[in-house]
Parts: structure tokens; sequence; C-alpha cells
């Protein structure tokens, strides 16, 4: 199995934590799935800075890649790294895979497909704590392919009806709206 590295957007991974995830992807993940690395993605008064999105038969995924080392919390109303509040990415990430979703939706054939988000963890900390409601939303990388091609992690709504994704729709619509990632950041 290998995935399809796709990124005519001219996006690389920022970062080694990013290039390890994105190569365990595509060296795990079906050959039917793209990987997308290093994308923004404009809004009208906002850019999303995405790090990787996989595209499966079944959803479209916002992967947010977190190298995170010492004691980690993800917890509902707070995230800590080392006793430090930080920004949530799950929390973030989930508002990222919502306007992605908006946005593929100008397109008739993936107004349907479901788009979803996940935080990938690059390395395992020291201490890892995840409180339950948030369990299907973190995975270390070693457990990601099998975490983003099982249906019941991906899609959170139990009665959702399961849409084929439409590969070439969503490439032709990134095509669209996409760009490389603005450098400049420090991660």
């Amino acid at each position: 199995m290998v995935a399809l590295y796709w990124n005519e957007h001219g996006g690389e991974p920022a970062n080694e934590s990013e290039k390890r995830v994105v190569q365990k992807l595509l060296n795990r993940l079906p050959d039917s799935a793209l990987v997308i690395p290093s994308l923004d993605l404009r809004y009208e008064n906002t850019v999303d800075e995405i790090d990787v999105l996989v595209v499966t038969e079944d959803a479209v995924i916002v992967v947010e890649v977190k190298n995170y080392t010492g004691r980690v919390l993800f917890g509902e109303q707070r995230h800590l790294v080392n006793g430090e509040p930080r920004t949530d990415p799950v929390r973030l990430t989930n508002a990222k895979a919502r306007r992605l979703k908006s946005k593929l939706s100008g397109d008739p054939s993936l107004r349907r497909i479901w788009v979803s988000s996940q935080t990938i963890l690059a390395s395992r900390p020291n201490q890892l704590e995840i409180e339950r409601s948030l369990q299907n939303a973190i995975v270390h990388v070693d457990e990601a392919a099998d975490r983003l091609t099982d249906r019941s992690a991906i899609f959170r709504l139990p009665n959702w009806d399961v849409i084929p994704v439409d590969k070439e729709a969503v490439k032709a619509s990134l095509k669209l709206h996409a760009r490389k990632r603005s450098p400049g950041r420090v991660y």
C-alpha cells in the first residue's frame, strides 16, 4: 500500500515532524488515498494553515501535526503541555474542517461528503492524558493510518450516509482555493 502524494499547490511539509507524519501516511494508507501536505486555505478574513489533508474513499480529513514531549493533557476545557496552557489543536482543527467543508460544498458533487479532523502526534510524549470524549480526535502517527480509514472513528454521526468522495472534484476545488503555506512561522 502506498497512498498518492499530491502537491500541485507546491506545498511541502514545514518541519521534520510533518515530514515524518506524511511519510508514514504515504506508506500505510491504501493506494486509493491522497496525502496533501502543507497548504493555506483562504477565507473571507482568515487563512487556515493545514499541515496535512488526507482524502480517503469515505472522507476528507484535516490533520494537525504535534510533536509534544513531556506531560500533555488534552481536555474538553483545557489543553496543557508541561503544565502550560496551549491553544487546543482539536478545537482549532475541527474549526478548520468546518470551514473546508463549507468551501468544498461550493461544488454540488461534494456537498454531502464527510469532512473530519485529526490531531496526529509525531512522537510519544512522556506522559499523555486524553479525556474520553476526545479519544477519537487524537492519535499517534504509528496508528494514524488505521484511524483515518476507520469509519467508526472518523464519522462522528453514527447514521451519516457515507457518500464516496470524488477525489478529482476535491483536487479541482483545492486548485482553486489552496496555496503553498506561507513561510516564516517557527514550529
